[in-house]
């Protein structure tokens, strides 16, 4: 079975007076885990707010999540420098909640180009390094899948295939991302998405997908990602039926704002996702 989940971070959760009282509907609706964007500022500011939400998730029976730190973190860089300094504040944001998540997600990035000096080798070297250190310090027993990104590295096929296979064989697959490499890189190629998604996981055969990232995108003057997905649901049935050959565990609706970049608050998300959950439970 489908767990279908919602994010939280601090630029979310600060506006709401009761977060109690959030996560008290969200449970009456359905959402069955939350996964937590431990990101500046969090846990430097506003700690005990992070801690409240975890003991509440944990005391209302929510499967909880985290998503590391990614701004600012590089955990392929060739620097080694760089490279270590962003182990370190991954370890030190998430280390406290490690044990209760259910899932880890990584960026394993890197602002190198790799077709520049030939040097894929040397970026997959650091960063199963990176992915080494930090589950030498969480506990063997972490489960870190790293995310596919709609830009740099790891964002085009061959990347998310050697970035994951290299290090923990596990991916969350996030499909808004594909879609933006897909209309970046290889539009000209396919009919459309849905058969650009369809060889996407068939190259994904033998990697662990337990977790799919779920939110629309909108192309104006570059792209803005992480939209709402409810207004064309019949697009979104047929990405569902084809997502049904993964049979992630895991589905975040990965939403903090509509169409126009209005940020949603949780309560306007959950009403307003209601039919896409209900297709989530028939097709996943």
């Amino acid at each position: 079975m489908t767990l279908i989940g919602l994010p939280l971070w601090y630029g979310t959760v600060s506006k709401h007076k009761s977060i109690e009282e959030i996560l008290a509907l969200a449970k009456s609706k359905g959402i069955e885990y939350f996964e937590i964007s431990i990101d500046y500022p969090w846990p430097y500011r506003k700690r005990d707010l992070l801690d409240s939400i975890v003991v509440n998730l944990t005391n209302l029976g929510f499967r909880i999540a985290v998503h590391a730190p990614w701004r600012d973190i590089h955990l392929a860089s060739t620097y080694e420098d760089i490279r270590r300094a962003s182990v370190k504040e991954v370890i030190r944001s998430i280390k406290d909640y490690s044990e209760k998540a259910e899932y880890i997600v990584i960026h394993a990035s890197t602002a190198q180009k790799l077709t520049i000096n030939n040097i894929r080798r040397e970026i997959l070297g650091a960063l199963k390094k990176s992915i080494d250190e930090i589950l030498e310090s969480l506990g063997e027993n972490t489960y870190i899948c790293i995310e596919n990104l709609s830009s740099g590295f790891p964002s085009e096929m061959q990347d998310i295939v050697d970035a994951v296979i290299n290090t923990t064989n596990c991916l969350v697959l996030d499909v808004a991302h594909a879609y933006v490499t897909f209309i970046k890189h290889y539009k000209h190629h396919y009919n459309d998405f849905i058969e650009y998604l369809d060889d996407l996981i068939k190259m994904f055969k033998g990697i662990e997908i337990p977790v799919v990232h779920y939110h629309d995108v909108h192309f104006s003057n570059g792209f803005r990602e992480h939209i709402i997905p409810c207004d064309d649901i019949t697009k979104h049935k047929e990405l569902l039926k084809r997502l049904r050959t993964i049979m992630p565990r895991f589905f975040l609706i990965e939403a903090f704002i509509d169409k126009n970049g209005r940020h949603l608050d949780i309560t306007e998300l959950i009403n307003r996702c209601r039919e896409l959950m209900t297709w989530i439970k028939i097709y996943l």
